[in-house]
Protein backbone atom coordinates (compact mmCIF):
# COMPACT_ATOMS: atom_id res chain seq x y z
CA UNK A 1 0.00 0.00 0.00
CA UNK A 2 1.42 3.40 -0.95
CA UNK A 3 2.27 5.69 1.91
CA UNK A 4 1.03 9.06 0.60
CA UNK A 5 -0.78 11.05 -2.08
CA UNK A 6 -3.16 9.94 -4.80
CA UNK A 7 -2.17 6.27 -4.66
CA UNK A 8 -2.87 6.17 -0.92
CA UNK A 9 -6.20 7.92 -1.49
CA UNK A 10 -7.19 5.27 -4.06
CA UNK A 11 -6.31 2.49 -1.62
CA UNK A 12 -8.20 4.26 1.14
CA UNK A 13 -11.30 4.23 -1.04
CA UNK A 14 -10.91 0.46 -1.47
CA UNK A 15 -10.65 0.10 2.32
CA UNK A 16 -13.71 2.32 2.68
CA UNK A 17 -15.64 -0.06 0.43
CA UNK A 18 -14.63 -2.99 2.62
CA UNK A 19 -15.40 -1.11 5.86
CA UNK A 20 -18.70 0.51 4.86
CA UNK A 21 -20.07 -1.95 2.32
CA UNK A 22 -18.55 -5.42 2.26
CA UNK A 23 -18.13 -6.23 5.96
CA UNK A 24 -21.48 -4.73 7.03
CA UNK A 25 -23.24 -6.65 4.24
CA UNK A 26 -21.70 -9.91 5.41
CA UNK A 27 -22.44 -9.06 9.05
CA UNK A 28 -26.10 -8.53 8.19
CA UNK A 29 -26.30 -12.09 6.89
CA UNK A 30 -25.05 -13.32 10.27
CA UNK A 31 -27.52 -11.06 12.10
CA UNK A 32 -30.33 -12.59 10.03
CA UNK A 33 -28.98 -16.05 10.83
CA UNK A 34 -29.48 -15.37 14.54
CA UNK A 35 -33.19 -14.80 13.89
CA UNK A 36 -33.40 -17.86 11.68
CA UNK A 37 -31.84 -20.08 14.33
CA UNK A 38 -34.21 -18.63 16.92
CA UNK A 39 -37.20 -19.38 14.71
CA UNK A 40 -35.96 -22.92 14.09
CA UNK A 41 -35.65 -23.42 17.84
CA UNK A 42 -39.32 -22.67 18.41
CA UNK A 43 -40.39 -24.96 15.60
CA UNK A 44 -38.14 -27.75 16.86
CA UNK A 45 -39.45 -27.40 20.41
CA UNK A 46 -43.00 -27.89 19.13
CA UNK A 47 -41.96 -30.85 17.02
CA UNK A 48 -40.29 -32.52 20.00
CA UNK A 49 -43.32 -32.47 22.30
CA UNK A 50 -44.27 -36.01 23.19
CA UNK A 51 -47.84 -37.26 23.39
CA UNK A 52 -49.23 -38.14 26.81
CA UNK A 53 -49.03 -41.83 25.86
CA UNK A 54 -45.22 -41.57 25.89
CA UNK A 55 -45.04 -39.54 29.08
CA UNK A 56 -45.94 -36.15 27.64
CA UNK A 57 -43.84 -33.23 28.66
CA UNK A 58 -41.76 -30.74 26.81
CA UNK A 59 -39.54 -32.20 24.21
CA UNK A 60 -38.35 -35.45 25.60
CA UNK A 61 -34.71 -36.40 25.95
CA UNK A 62 -33.54 -34.66 22.76
CA UNK A 63 -34.91 -31.21 23.50
CA UNK A 64 -32.27 -30.17 26.05
CA UNK A 65 -29.46 -31.10 23.68
CA UNK A 66 -31.15 -29.23 20.84
CA UNK A 67 -31.63 -26.12 23.01
CA UNK A 68 -27.95 -26.17 24.03
CA UNK A 69 -26.88 -26.49 20.39
CA UNK A 70 -29.23 -23.70 19.36
CA UNK A 71 -27.79 -21.39 22.03
CA UNK A 72 -24.24 -22.20 20.95
CA UNK A 73 -24.97 -21.54 17.27
CA UNK A 74 -26.78 -18.29 18.07
CA UNK A 75 -23.89 -17.14 20.24
CA UNK A 76 -21.36 -17.89 17.49
CA UNK A 77 -23.46 -16.08 14.88
CA UNK A 78 -23.90 -13.04 17.14
CA UNK A 79 -20.19 -12.87 17.92
CA UNK A 80 -19.21 -13.20 14.27
CA UNK A 81 -21.65 -10.46 13.26
CA UNK A 82 -20.32 -8.22 16.01
CA UNK A 83 -16.71 -8.87 14.98
CA UNK A 84 -17.52 -8.02 11.35
CA UNK A 85 -19.32 -4.83 12.40
CA UNK A 86 -16.42 -3.80 14.64
CA UNK A 87 -13.82 -4.53 11.96
CA UNK A 88 -15.73 -2.49 9.39
CA UNK A 89 -16.00 0.40 11.83
CA UNK A 90 -12.26 0.20 12.60
CA UNK A 91 -11.40 0.29 8.89
CA UNK A 92 -13.51 3.41 8.40
CA UNK A 93 -11.79 5.06 11.38
CA UNK A 94 -8.39 4.20 9.88
CA UNK A 95 -9.41 5.56 6.47
CA UNK A 96 -10.51 8.82 8.07
CA UNK A 97 -7.32 9.08 10.13
CA UNK A 98 -5.07 8.56 7.10
CA UNK A 99 -7.13 11.00 5.03
CA UNK A 100 -6.87 13.62 7.76
CA UNK A 101 -3.07 13.25 7.84
CA UNK A 102 -2.43 13.40 4.08
CA UNK A 103 -3.95 16.17 1.97
CA UNK A 104 -3.25 14.39 -1.34
CA UNK A 105 -4.83 11.17 -0.12
CA UNK A 106 -7.83 13.07 1.26
CA UNK A 107 -8.35 14.89 -2.05
CA UNK A 108 -8.17 11.65 -4.05
CA UNK A 109 -10.51 9.90 -1.57
CA UNK A 110 -12.97 12.81 -1.81
CA UNK A 111 -12.81 12.68 -5.59
CA UNK A 112 -13.44 8.92 -5.67
CA UNK A 113 -16.36 9.28 -3.26
CA UNK A 114 -17.83 11.96 -5.51
CA UNK A 115 -17.36 10.01 -8.74
CA UNK A 116 -18.12 6.47 -7.51
CA UNK A 117 -20.45 7.25 -4.65
CA UNK A 118 -20.35 6.57 -0.95
CA UNK A 119 -20.03 2.83 -0.27
CA UNK A 120 -22.99 1.39 1.63
CA UNK A 121 -24.04 -2.01 2.82
CA UNK A 122 -26.42 -3.96 0.65
CA UNK A 123 -28.31 -7.05 1.66
CA UNK A 124 -30.22 -9.25 -0.73
CA UNK A 125 -33.59 -10.25 0.73
CA UNK A 126 -34.14 -13.95 1.24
Amino acid sequence: MPDHGDALGADLYKLLIVGQQDLPSIAEIYHEGVGDVDAAGGQAASAMNRPAYFGGGSGGPVHDSWAALQQTVQSLLKQTASNLDDTGHALVLAVNAYAAADTGARDKLTSLRSVNGEPKATVTPK
